[in-house]
This record gives structure tokens, C-alpha cells and sequence, in this order.
């Protein structure tokens, strides 16, 4: 595989850390390649981290352990220190990381985690449904039974469940390691095309925009704007579609699944008492607390937009994000995979994000080869600005941070944006199958 050029090689920081990993597209894998990645995930999701690190080393990962760090970002006080925000890139692409390593612990065959290309289903069926990737040798179905909570019924995660009374993160109402306001019950992996139980077409009508369309973009700020804007960007709109929502007023049930209701979730002025099992989901639900509500404003102790996206500067001083919609106290429940806090309790995750980073990589390939001052090894990610955590040399997800080792440093201190940027440029520690091909890539 060829490497980087020696002049632009004269830039980098960071050094290659062992042998560049290649990251396959999910269909390119062989059935058995595909089955030691799925099998791998079930070890990491049913083997305590005690157990694995004696059994697989340092390097093993508990699965819920991870979920539950990927929310812990999401409800710091100042800010979701993992999305919207310039920092979501390098979170997930850590995250990714961190999933990899464990992968390989386990299973040293596996050589490198995959990816899925859900561009290819989404242009190739009138309904995206219809892949192959949904058949149970893949990901199973991409939507659950309606009679069941919603719950996926074939393939590798048909027997997946949500962690009941986690001892690492306060559950939902019902007790699951889901989002503080979701009011899923269910036991097992949730998936509907629905958003506030409202069927969506196949495309479901959230994306204008495509990763080939965003790697065009000359600057972060706009790659950020066109990957993850509201619902449209190729990130979240994916979520929206596996993951849906049910359960509460069609006209303000998404608005409960976004940062709003996350921050006033996270200063208690919404609070969510436990619900007993018997209780049926729409009957459970949130109540305002004023109280703590004028606390957050009156000391400005809440969370606020990170700065991105539309919004591009963070400004400490200016008002608490909250959510209106959520007065009415019925939440509703969002599915697995659009749960903010804990999406990746829906294994696809690990398939998606190597894709959201894929385009990421491309870009910064890209941009790296323009020889612009936004190149490497930083491409332009904002010094200052943003709430802490999504600056270039902030720790990155500051409340439950990374170990250095992740990226072959010896350093004990947690890493920063700008550590992981240095040492993950194109072609250091893993690239992709498709990158560096012509200028009309199919991403």
C-alpha cells in the first residue's frame, strides 16, 4: 500500500505506529472474516472487563463499558463533549479506536474492524430495506415488530439485550441503560422506521446531502456543517432511520430525542422518576422541576450548544438550551440506534461510524493534498471557540478521557484533539479500502 508522500510526510508529527490497518467495506468481508467480527462483539458484550483483560489483555474492552463512555461525554454539564460540535469527529474516531483494539484483543484475525456503506443500499433499492446487509447473515432486520416494543426478531443481534440496572450510569426510567428521558421498555435491540410512531418513506425525507458532496467542502467548519446538520447530514439521519421514535405527540416527539431535552435532563430541571414494569411506556413520565430549572439559568450551571454547525462560536454566557416541547411530560421512546446517550447499544454503530470516519479520512486526504494552510496535520480543526472539549487542544471527552496507548503513546496524560489528529493523518495506523482513488469516489 503506498504511504503518504515524503513531502507532505515532512509535515506530520506524529510517527506510523506498526502496520497500517485496511478497513473493508462490510460485503467485502468473507462470510467467515464477517462472522469473527459479530462473534467478537458478543464476547466483548458478555465478558466483564476483570475477565477479559486476564483473558485477551490490556486491550479488551467490556462492550457495556463502552456504551456507557460514549454517554458520559454525552451529558457533561458544559456541553455534549461528543456531538455537535467540532470534536465529534475525533470522539468517534477514538471511540472506533477503542472498539478496534478490543476486537483484535479477542481476535487477532480479524485484522481490522469493517465499515458499512449504507450509501450503496440507499442508492441502489427503493427501499434501502431491502439489502442484504438486513438479511440475518448481516446486521438482521432493519425494523423490529411492532407488536413487540419494536424489538428485531433474526440475525447475529436478534438475542441482544439492553443492560438492566447498570451499576456505571444511571438507567432510564424503566431501569435500562438507555437515555435518561427514553422511554423504551424494551428488553432487546429496538429498531422502527417511524418518527413519533409516523411511518417514513424508505428515505424517510431527512438527507439533502451525501458524504461525496461533503468531502468536497474546503474548510472543517463546512465539512462539519454538511456530515452532521441537524437531521440531514449523512451521520445522524442514519440514526433517525434505524433507530425511530414512538410513543408521544406527533408534533413534538423528535424534539424530545435531541439536545434540548439532553440538557435540561442533565441540569434535573426535567427529571424522570423510575417506572415499574407493569407500567405501560406512555403512562410513564417526566415532570419539570422549575426549581432546578431557574438554578441552571440564574447560575448559568447548564448545558449550551458546543459551537458548530449552524451555531459556529460557544458563548458560556448565553442561555441554557431547553426544551419546551418536553412540558407535557410524555417522552416517548426512541429506538436503540437514535438514542443520543446510548447509541451504540445497537451493534451497527460499530459499522457506521468506521464510515462517518472513512469520509473524514477522505477529506482530510484530500485537503492534505491541496497544500492549503488548513492541511495537516490539524486540517483546520478550531483552536478556540468551542466549549471545552471541542477545542484543538482540549482533552478529548474530558469526563471519561482516553488512554494514550491507543495511539502507541507512552504519554500517561489523556489525549487530546490534537494528539489524535496527529497520529491518525491518511495512512498512519489504518486507512480505508477505498481511499486514495479517483476524484469521483464512490463514498
Amino acid at each position: 500500500m503506498a504511504r503518504i508522500s515524503v513531502v507532505l510526510a515532512s509535515l506530520f508529527v506524529a510517527a506510523a505506529v506498526g502496520d497500517v490497518r485496511i478497513r473493508r467495506e462490510i460485503r467485502g468481508l468473507s462470510s467467515t472474516e464477517r462472522q469473527r467480527v459479530f462473534n467478537a462483539l458478543h464476547i466483548m458484550k458478555h465478558t466483564s472487563q476483570e475477565d477479559g483483560e486476564k483473558r485477551y489483555g490490556p486491550m479488551f474492552r467490556n462492550y457495556d463499558s463502552i456504551t456507557v463512555q460514549h454517554a458520559y461525554a454525552a451529558v457533561n454539564p458544559k456541553c455534549d463533549q461528543g456531538h455537535f460540535g467540532p470534536a465529534f469527529f475525533t470522539f468517534h474516531r477514538v471511540m472506533v479506536l477503542l472498539v478496534e483494539e478490543s476486537l483484535l484483543a479477542v481476535d487477532p484475525a480479524i485484522e481490522a474492524i469493517p465499515y458499512w456503506n449504507f450509501n450503496e443500499d440507499f442508492e441502489q433499492y427503493e427501499d434501502p430495506s431491502d439489502s442484504v446487509v438486513w438479511t440475518d447473515s448481516y446486521f438482521g432486520e432493519s425494523q423490529g415488530d411492532v407488536n413487540n416494543g419494536w424489538q428485531i426478531r433474526n440475525g447475529p443481534w436478534a438475542n441482544w439485550t439492553v443492560t438492566k440496572n447498570p451499576t456505571t450510569f444511571k438507567p432510564n426510567p424503566f431501569g435500562f441503560l438507555r437515555g435518561w428521558g427514553n422511554m423504551n421498555n424494551a428488553v432487546g435491540l429496538t429498531r422502527a422506521h417511524t418518527i413519533c410512531g409516523v411511518p417514513l418513506s424508505p428515505y424517510g425525507d431527512l438527507t439533502s446531502r451525501s458524504m461525496g458532496d461533503c468531502i468536497k467542502e474546503a474548510s472543517f467548519h463546512n465539512f462539519f456543517f454538511c456530515m452532521d446538520h441537524g437531521l440531514e447530514g449523512p451521520h445522524p439521519f442514519l440514526h433517525i432511520w434505524l433507530g425511530g421514535s414512538w410513543g408521544a405527540a406527533k408534533g413534538n416527539c423528535a424534539k424530545k430525542q435531541q439536545l434540548e431535552a439532553n440538557a435540561d435532563l442533565v441540569s434535573g430541571c426535567l427529571h424522570c422518576p423510575p417506572c415499574s414494569d407493569d407500567v405501560p411506556m406512555e403512562q410513564c413520565k417526566c415532570a419539570r422541576n422549575q426549581t432546578a430549572c431557574d438554578l441552571a439559568d440564574s447560575t448559568g450551571n447548564c448545558q449550551r450548544y458546543p459551537g458548530g454547525d449552524f451555531r459556529p462560536d460557544y458563548r458560556p454566557d448565553e442561555k441554557c438550551e431547553h426544551c419546551q416541547e418536553c412540558r407535557d411530560g410524555t417522552m416517548g421512546a426512541a429506538g436503540d440506534f437514535w438514542d443520543g446517550m446510548t447509541s451504540p447499544n445497537d451493534p451497527i454503530f460499530w459499522f457506521h461510524h468506521p464510515n462517518v470516519d472513512r469520509a473524514f479520512t477522505e477529506w482530510q486526504r484530500r485537503v492534505g493534498r491541496r497544500f492549503i494552510p488548513d492541511g495537516p496535520p490539524y486540517f483546520g480543526f478550531p483552536e478556540s471557540g468551542h466549549c471545552p472539549g471541542h477545542n484543538l487542544n482540549d482533552v478529548i471527552s474530558p469526563t471519561w478521557p482516553f488512554n494514550a496507548s491507543l495511539i502507541g503513546k507512552k504519554f500517561t496524560r489523556p489525549l487530546t484533539n490534537a494528539d489524535l489528529l496527529e497520529a491518525t493523518q491518511p495512512g498512519f495506523l489504518y486507512t480505508y479500502d477505498t481511499i486514495g482513488g479517483s476524484a469521483d469516489l464512490h463514498i
